[in-house]
Parts: C-alpha cells; structure tokens; sequence
C-alpha cells in the first residue's frame, strides 16, 4: 500500500460518526428499572467492543504518523543532524565541559607548590655539598613547606639571605669572562636581573694605586670592544711606576674561595702584556695579605689589545679559604719594558659564599 493511498483510506473509521450514532442509540434508548438483565449486559458489551474499535483506530491513526513523520525526518532533518549536531556535541561540549567542570584535577596546583619546594630544598643541598656541611640553610624554605605559603615568596632570593645565615654559590670557570664568574654574578644580583656594572651600584669597589688612562668601570664592564675607538675608549693603565697595583672588594658580606681567576689587555695598541705580578687575597679587612699566585715571566697574555687569558688557582691557601679582597701587585716590566699596568678586564671563579650580617 503506497503512503497516499494509507493518508487517504484511513480517514473513514476514524471518524466518530458511528460512536456518534451508537451513542444517539443509547440515548434515545430509556432504560426502564423493570427491565431484563440480557438487555443490560447486551448494550455493556455492545459499548466494550466500541471503545475497541476506536482505540484500535487510534493505534492505527498513531502508526501512520509514525511511519510518516520519522520517515520524512529520517530522511531530511536526522541525516543532516545525524552528521552535524551529534559530532559538534560530542566534540565540543564534552570537551567544554571536561575542562570547566573539573576544577577537581585542577586541584593538583598545591603539588606544584610542593614540588617547587622540593626543587629549592635540592638546590639549598646542592649549595651544602660544594660548600661547607656546618652551613645552614635559609629558613625561608621551612615557610615554602606550608602548603599555603604563596611560591612567589616563599623562599627569598638566595643573593640577600636572612641575618646570620650563609649560602654558596659556584662560579664555575669555562673561559675567560664566560658570564661565569663572581663578578658577573653580583652584577645580576645572582641572576635575578640583566647585569649591571656592580661598581655602579656599589655592590663591588675597585681601587688602582694610580691611573693615567681610562677609568675603573672599563674593568667590570663585560664588554668587548670591537673597533679602533671602542678599543681607544677602553684602555686602561697606570703610571709607569714600579709595584703598580689593583684591589677588587667583594664587600662585608661575600667572599670567595678561588679557583680561577682572569685578565683582560688594557692597551688600544700591541704590546705592554703583563708578564710578572702577584695575586695576593684578605680573609676580611684586618687579616693579613695571603699569596694566592705569583707569575715571573708569564707570557700567556697575549699583546694585541682586548687579549685575555685564565689562570688556575690551585694552592693550599685558595682551597681552604674564603677571601673577600683580591689584590694584583706587578712585580717587574711588562712586555713593553716599563712599569705600566695594564689591565682592562678582571673577574674571579669558585665558591662565593654570601653572609647575611645581624
């Protein structure tokens, strides 16, 4: 049967025609009280099976709109949803819904914290093994142990520890002013900032016996000059008078034990290269002058300007001690027969030990 045909023929016993004529029969029937049961039971079962007819028309009514309307959905509406609206929902809102509705697994952030903690105590035990096992650690990191404790602030910079307490820090040595050494890690505050002349700051204080070109800042300046009037700007020398020196003050606070240290030509032209000097270090101010290296014709500085050369620290005094003072004395001529020193460059490598004082 064809669906017009099915639209069209079941109409007829849908219509309430005959429940309107049956129930116009009832009503024009009186029923007196005298009457005989047969009659009663006759017009009950006459009504059953009319409410059978009609709900059979309504199920079949119902079944024609069932197969009528999913057939038209499933072959326009449901196809086109079937292939967009389900994959958009399964791709999308669930998705949606797994990143904000689960503050549940966001949760983790209090590990985080932890494991930061976790990273500070290895760096603190690190700093102990280079350095000294008496040295204790800052106790800022009994504060980043809090699981409230901000990881902002929670452990201060180890450049400026707390009153009374010490920290180490390496300044390991690979090649002459590799951005290694203590100069260079007071210039950027331990890392914590671009670097920064530290005698501009005051965190490093430099002193030359005489000074007859250039000025001071040149030395810590970590920078290389590349043309003629960079190298003229410069350069940086003394006098020419004998036992010329340079001092380098780390400060109250810090101190190294050295393991290399390194120097930079300060001439604008070739020659004058440093050969004989000594390298003298103070514990503090009042302590005695310790000789840390001497150099009697040391030709390892090269003379062309901006040369620069390392040179080891490997004695008894430089592994067993701190210095916060570093002095060079020249103690003969240089390559250019005279009493000039010149130095354009200088910075130190080991452990620094940076104390906090009450």
């Amino acid at each position: 049967m064809s669906f017009d045909e099915a639209t069209e023929s079941e109409p007829e016993p849908v219509k309430p025609v005959e429940v309107q004529s049956v129930a116009s029969v009832f009503g024009s029937v009186t029923l007196e009280e005298g009457e005989e049961e047969s009659e009663e039971e006759e017009a009950s079962t006459e009504k059953e099976a009319i409410a059978e007819v009609v709900e059979e028309d309504n199920k079949e009514e119902a079944a024609v709109t069932t197969t009528e309307e999913p057939d038209a959905s499933t072959t326009e509406e449901p196809d086109a949803s079937s292939t967009e609206e389900p994959d958009a929902s399964t791709t999308e809102e669930p998705d949606a819904s797994s990143t904000e509705d689960a503050p549940e697994p966001v949760a983790p952030e209090t590990p985080k914290d932890s494991k930061s903690f976790d990273r500070d105590e290895e760096g603190s035990e690190d700093d102990d093994e280079e350095g000294e096992d008496a040295f204790e650690l800052e106790p800022t990191a009994a504060v980043a142990a809090s699981p409230d404790a901000s990881p902002a602030v929670a452990r201060r910079p180890s450049f400026n520890p707390l009153p009374g307490q010490k920290s180490l820090h390496e300044c390991p040595f690979t090649f002459p002013f590799d951005k290694n050494g203590a100069i260079y890690w007071v210039g950027t505050m331990g890392g914590q900032m671009e670097y920064e002349n530290p005698q501009k700051t005051g965190s490093l204080y430099l002193e030359i016996s005489t000074l007859y070109r250039g000025q001071l800042l040149n030395l810590t300046s970590h920078v290389m000059a590349e043309t003629a009037a960079d190298r003229i700007a410069a350069a940086t020398y003394t006098n020419n008078t004998s036992r010329s020196w340079l001092v380098v003050d780390f400060g109250p606070e810090r101190s190294l034990r050295p393991s290399y240290y390194c120097l930079k030509h300060g001439a604008s032209g070739i020659g004058n290269g440093i050969r004989n000097w000594v390298l003298e270090g103070k514990v503090d101010e009042d302590s005695p002058w310790v000789e840390l290296r001497r150099h009697t014709n040391d030709t390892t500085m090269r003379e062309e300007p901006q040369s620069v050369a390392g040179y080891e620290l490997s004695s008894e005094a430089c592994r067993n001690n701190f210095f916060r003072i570093f002095r060079i004395t020249q103690t003969g001529k240089n390559s250019g027969g005279n009493d000039c020193l010149f130095i354009g460059g200088i910075d130190f490598y080991g452990i620094m030990k940076v104390e906090k004082l009450g």
